[in-house]
Protein backbone atom coordinates (compact mmCIF):
# COMPACT_ATOMS: atom_id res chain seq x y z
CA UNK A 1 0.00 0.00 0.00
CA UNK A 2 0.66 3.74 0.02
CA UNK A 3 2.99 5.04 2.51
CA UNK A 4 3.43 9.10 3.51
CA UNK A 5 2.79 11.65 5.99
CA UNK A 6 0.32 9.33 8.14
CA UNK A 7 2.51 5.99 7.70
CA UNK A 8 3.00 4.20 10.62
CA UNK A 9 6.59 4.87 12.51
CA UNK A 10 9.79 2.76 10.77
CA UNK A 11 10.70 -0.13 12.44
CA UNK A 12 14.40 -0.10 13.86
CA UNK A 13 17.16 -0.38 10.78
CA UNK A 14 18.92 -2.67 13.05
CA UNK A 15 16.27 -5.45 12.85
CA UNK A 16 17.46 -8.79 10.52
CA UNK A 17 15.31 -9.54 7.93
CA UNK A 18 14.48 -13.10 8.05
CA UNK A 19 16.37 -15.16 5.49
CA UNK A 20 13.08 -17.13 4.73
CA UNK A 21 11.50 -14.36 4.16
CA UNK A 22 8.66 -14.84 1.55
CA UNK A 23 7.55 -12.05 -0.93
CA UNK A 24 4.51 -11.11 0.73
CA UNK A 25 6.28 -10.69 4.04
CA UNK A 26 9.08 -8.39 2.35
CA UNK A 27 6.60 -6.58 0.78
CA UNK A 28 5.05 -5.95 3.79
CA UNK A 29 7.93 -4.58 5.92
CA UNK A 30 9.45 -2.36 3.22
CA UNK A 31 5.89 -0.87 2.88
CA UNK A 32 6.03 0.17 6.55
CA UNK A 33 10.14 0.77 6.25
CA UNK A 34 10.02 3.09 3.60
CA UNK A 35 9.70 6.14 4.40
CA UNK A 36 8.01 7.41 0.79
CA UNK A 37 4.86 7.17 -1.41
CA UNK A 38 5.20 3.43 -3.31
CA UNK A 39 2.72 0.64 -3.90
CA UNK A 40 3.85 -3.33 -4.22
CA UNK A 41 1.51 -5.86 -5.76
CA UNK A 42 2.01 -9.37 -5.90
CA UNK A 43 0.18 -12.07 -8.37
CA UNK A 44 0.70 -15.77 -9.53
CA UNK A 45 2.98 -15.41 -12.90
CA UNK A 46 1.02 -16.06 -15.87
CA UNK A 47 0.15 -14.70 -19.32
CA UNK A 48 -2.24 -11.64 -17.78
CA UNK A 49 -0.08 -11.52 -14.61
CA UNK A 50 1.45 -8.00 -15.91
CA UNK A 51 -1.93 -7.14 -16.82
CA UNK A 52 -3.55 -7.37 -13.87
CA UNK A 53 -0.59 -6.01 -11.68
CA UNK A 54 -0.78 -3.13 -13.69
CA UNK A 55 -4.40 -2.62 -13.03
CA UNK A 56 -4.12 -3.40 -9.18
CA UNK A 57 -1.81 0.48 -9.48
CA UNK A 58 -3.14 3.07 -8.11
CA UNK A 59 -0.68 5.27 -10.00
CA UNK A 60 0.15 3.91 -13.38
CA UNK A 61 -1.88 5.21 -16.61
CA UNK A 62 -0.35 2.54 -19.17
CA UNK A 63 -1.35 -1.34 -20.40
CA UNK A 64 0.71 -3.99 -20.48
CA UNK A 65 1.40 -3.87 -23.57
CA UNK A 66 2.72 -0.35 -23.37
CA UNK A 67 4.62 -1.10 -20.51
CA UNK A 68 6.62 -4.12 -22.28
CA UNK A 69 7.26 -1.09 -25.45
CA UNK A 70 8.75 0.86 -22.85
CA UNK A 71 10.42 -1.20 -20.31
CA UNK A 72 13.55 -3.50 -20.94
CA UNK A 73 15.02 -6.47 -19.11
CA UNK A 74 17.33 -5.80 -16.39
CA UNK A 75 20.17 -8.24 -14.65
CA UNK A 76 19.58 -9.38 -10.96
CA UNK A 77 22.85 -7.68 -10.24
CA UNK A 78 20.89 -4.09 -12.00
CA UNK A 79 17.34 -5.08 -10.11
CA UNK A 80 19.32 -5.06 -6.92
CA UNK A 81 21.31 -1.86 -7.64
CA UNK A 82 17.66 -0.07 -9.15
CA UNK A 83 15.90 -1.21 -5.93
CA UNK A 84 18.21 0.02 -3.47
CA UNK A 85 18.76 3.63 -5.36
CA UNK A 86 15.10 3.60 -5.29
CA UNK A 87 15.01 2.92 -1.69
CA UNK A 88 17.71 4.60 -0.21
CA UNK A 89 16.69 8.30 -1.55
CA UNK A 90 13.43 10.10 -2.53
CA UNK A 91 13.63 11.34 -6.72
CA UNK A 92 12.25 14.87 -5.99
CA UNK A 93 14.69 16.55 -3.35
CA UNK A 94 17.20 13.19 -2.68
CA UNK A 95 15.98 12.78 0.96
CA UNK A 96 16.91 9.70 2.67
CA UNK A 97 13.61 7.18 2.93
CA UNK A 98 15.51 4.55 3.97
CA UNK A 99 19.13 3.68 5.64
CA UNK A 100 21.08 2.71 2.97
CA UNK A 101 22.17 -0.80 4.45
CA UNK A 102 18.52 -1.50 4.43
CA UNK A 103 17.67 -0.34 1.60
CA UNK A 104 20.29 -2.53 -0.04
CA UNK A 105 18.86 -5.42 1.93
CA UNK A 106 15.42 -5.37 0.87
CA UNK A 107 16.61 -4.99 -2.57
CA UNK A 108 18.79 -7.79 -2.33
CA UNK A 109 15.83 -10.12 -0.74
CA UNK A 110 13.25 -9.02 -3.43
CA UNK A 111 15.51 -10.13 -6.12
CA UNK A 112 16.67 -13.62 -4.32
CA UNK A 113 12.31 -14.34 -3.95
CA UNK A 114 12.78 -14.81 -7.83
CA UNK A 115 15.42 -17.32 -7.77
CA UNK A 116 17.93 -18.02 -10.37
CA UNK A 117 14.49 -18.17 -12.87
CA UNK A 118 13.88 -14.68 -12.15
CA UNK A 119 13.74 -11.89 -14.63
CA UNK A 120 13.47 -7.89 -13.90
CA UNK A 121 12.22 -5.58 -16.03
CA UNK A 122 11.98 -1.48 -15.53
CA UNK A 123 11.35 1.63 -17.49
CA UNK A 124 13.96 3.56 -15.53
CA UNK A 125 17.60 3.80 -16.54
CA UNK A 126 20.10 1.84 -13.81
CA UNK A 127 21.79 4.02 -12.16
CA UNK A 128 25.56 3.93 -11.42
CA UNK A 129 25.88 3.01 -8.17
CA UNK A 130 23.04 3.12 -4.81
CA UNK A 131 24.02 6.68 -3.65
CA UNK A 132 23.27 7.95 -7.36
CA UNK A 133 19.71 9.16 -7.60
CA UNK A 134 16.99 7.64 -10.69
CA UNK A 135 17.46 9.76 -13.65
CA UNK A 136 15.82 8.59 -16.97
CA UNK A 137 12.56 7.03 -16.97
CA UNK A 138 10.03 6.52 -19.67
CA UNK A 139 6.76 7.52 -17.76
CA UNK A 140 4.57 5.29 -16.98
CA UNK A 141 2.72 7.17 -14.30
CA UNK A 142 1.69 11.08 -13.87
CA UNK A 143 3.71 11.75 -11.72
CA UNK A 144 6.81 14.13 -11.85
CA UNK A 145 9.60 11.19 -10.99
CA UNK A 146 8.97 7.49 -10.56
CA UNK A 147 10.62 3.96 -10.65
CA UNK A 148 9.15 1.15 -11.43
CA UNK A 149 10.47 -2.96 -11.40
CA UNK A 150 8.46 -5.67 -12.17
CA UNK A 151 10.20 -9.14 -11.34
CA UNK A 152 8.70 -12.66 -12.35
CA UNK A 153 10.01 -16.23 -12.46
CA UNK A 154 7.22 -18.55 -13.81
CA UNK A 155 5.75 -18.85 -10.10
CA UNK A 156 5.03 -15.30 -9.26
CA UNK A 157 5.25 -11.66 -10.33
CA UNK A 158 5.54 -8.43 -8.24
CA UNK A 159 5.46 -4.61 -9.55
CA UNK A 160 7.06 -2.06 -7.34
CA UNK A 161 6.03 1.35 -7.97
CA UNK A 162 7.70 4.78 -6.21
CA UNK A 163 6.57 8.02 -7.08
CA UNK A 164 7.41 11.29 -6.20
CA UNK A 165 6.57 14.96 -6.84
CA UNK A 166 8.82 18.53 -6.31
Amino acid sequence: GDVGANAPPRLNPNVEIRPSMDIGNLKERICIDYGGTLQIEIADDGPEALKNLLKRMEWVVCSAEEFVRESREISASEAILLLAATLYKGMAYSIECMPLVQSREYATKFVECFGEEGRFFTTCDVPDHEEAGIGAWRAVTKHTFESVLYGKNGKQAALIVVVDED
